[in-house]
């Protein structure tokens, strides 16, 4: 194997492993919304449609629903 092959297999392998860490902080905080959501009497929104927004709007929204849920007590 070359080493522009070795950098390349390099570069993929780190790249999945992004994408995978990106993957379980989307998951956990799509959980969390919902929970929150739920703990303010609130239809939870679907899976479906929070997994369309951009990780920043996930952790956004997430904080919006913490801090609303924190007022509430």
């Amino acid at each position: 194997m070359s080493l522009a092959e070795k950098l390349r297999q390099e570069g993929r392998e780190e790249g999945r492993e992004e994408g995978r860490e990106e993957g379980v902080e989307v998951g956990a905080l799509i959980g969390r919304i919902q929970t929150f959501q739920d703990l303010l009497n609130e239809t939870p929104s679907r899976k479906e449609d929070l997994a369309r927004l951009s990780l920043l709007e996930l952790r956004k929204l997430a904080q919006r629903s913490h801090g609303r849920l924190r007022r509430t007590r």
